[in-house]
């Protein structure tokens, strides 16, 4: 199996899950954070929708940069001296 295509199926599958344990978990959240089950599910509703979208628009957005142009761009402020070229 290619290795990219394993990596990006397991990363859907992470991210598919994440809902379902913070579904499990809102009576808690609502709790700590004194609001209501229904606000901290709309909260976690927004929340997967704004990462749906986002993710479509930084895929079209980024599309046409470099293989590692996005990821210097991320990273250029975090390597140690003598590490960058």
């Amino acid at each position: 199996m290619n290795k990219g295509i394993f990596a990006l199926a397991l990363a859907t599958f992470v991210a598919g899950t994440v809902e379902f344990i913070i579904a499990g978990l809102l009576d808690r959240i609502a709790a700590d954070l004194n609001i209501t089950v229904a606000a901290v599910g709309q909260l976690v509703s927004a929340f997967s929708l704004i990462f749906a979208f986002g993710a479509i628009f930084l895929s079209a957005l980024t599309s046409k940069f470099e293989d590692n142009s996005c990821f210097n761009m991320l990273y250029r402020d975090r390597c140690f001296p003598g590490d960058c070229r």
